[in-house]
């Protein structure tokens, strides 16, 4: 485990000012700490050689608080995809036509 001291807010930006710049909105390593610590001859697995770690889905959690309003663009999807599955094919026809004479 690490010291609380070794890291901290100031350290890491000081790090990212150091060693990273901007690049069309993507943080990327600076060529100068490419160079200098050999960066480019090593891959993801010499710095991390166990096999990558399986994530065990679990739904997510109730929140507390209201879930986000949908957008219009939104709903007109959801009903688009309730309406294409194979059992709503006569509410299918009974939505397309309401939709044309509500936007009469």
């Amino acid at each position: 485990s690490r010291r609380k001291h070794r890291f901290s807010r100031d350290r890491l930006k000081l790090f990212l000012k150091q060693h990273c710049e901007p690049h069309d909105g993507v943080i990327k390593t600076k060529a100068s700490s490419m160079a200098k610590y050999n960066l480019g001859e090593q891959n993801f697995s010499y710095y991390f050689p166990d096999d990558p770690p399986t994530f065990i889905f679990s739904p997510a959690s109730r929140r507390r608080g209201r879930p986000p309003k949908l957008s219009s663009s939104t709903l007109e999807d959801e009903i688009t995809a309730k309406q294409s599955s194979p059992g709503n094919k006569s509410k299918v026809a009974r939505e397309k036509t309401r939709f044309p004479k509500q936007k009469e």
